[in-house]
């Protein structure tokens, strides 16, 4: 039976995932972040797991803007 800490299933859906890349541009330290408000946002609401949705939420409503600046667009 595979584990992640300490469940039976992971504490990011594939969705939440992808959002938390999307958003943070794979910079580890935002990743951090958005990530640790996520889990806290989804614990407080009694879910059991972090869904898109609440990655969404908490990036949109408690990151102020601009204190994780999105990546530029590649030049090509």
């Amino acid at each position: 039976m595979t584990r992640w800490a300490g469940r039976d299933r992971p504490a990011f859906s594939p969705d939440a995932i992808h959002q938390v890349y999307r958003l943070s541009g794979g910079v580890p330290r935002r990743i951090n972040r958005v990530c640790d408000l996520a889990l806290l946002a989804a614990c407080s609401e009694e879910q059991q797991f972090v869904t898109g949705e609440v990655v969404e939420s908490v990036y949109r409503d408690l990151i102020p803007a601009g204190s994780i600046e999105q990546p530029a667009a590649a030049d090509t």
